[in-house]
């Protein structure tokens, strides 16, 4: 994941095979923004939804197979089934559990702004956030 000259979110995915790599399975560099970091984690199996960190502070979960068509139900462009304002400045990490054996899909951030934040994308809200001390200036996390 990364960004494209054009400064636009940038990710490439390809299948693997015993071998060697096949074809290059999807490009998502429709991204408006630059992608920082990105998991497979809060996806259940046998979905594909790719959960973004984005340089602006967004938090977007996309749909590689509803990306291929480039609309999906509720209208929004590129397969991208939920978007919050997850920081204020860069998301630097990200990581998630799928909630197949053990209970809800949870995503955690950790941001420019030094907070780390827990996510359900069934809420637009987070669940946890954990701020720095306010006495100290927040450093980046990771």
């Amino acid at each position: 994941c990364g960004i494209s000259p054009s400064s636009k979110g940038a990710i490439r995915i390809y299948e693997l095979d015993r071998d060697c790599t096949k074809d290059l399975f999807h490009d998502l560099s429709f991204r408006p923004q630059g992608i920082k970091c990105a998991t497979f984690g809060a996806s259940r199996l046998g979905d594909q939804h790719l959960a973004m960190g984005e340089y602006t502070g967004t938090l977007s979960i996309c749909d590689l197979e509803r990306s291929i068509s480039n609309k999906n139900d509720q209208g929004k462009k590129n397969g991208e089934i939920f978007s919050v304002q997850a920081h204020d400045g860069i998301v630097n990490a990200i990581d998630g559990i799928g909630g197949v054996t053990c209970g809800a899909p949870e995503l955690a951030t950790g941001g420019k702004d030094g907070c780390v934040k827990i996510w359900d994308p069934r809420v637009n809200h987070a669940v946890v956030t954990l701020h720095p001390d306010k006495s100290s200036s927040a450093r980046d996390c990771w």
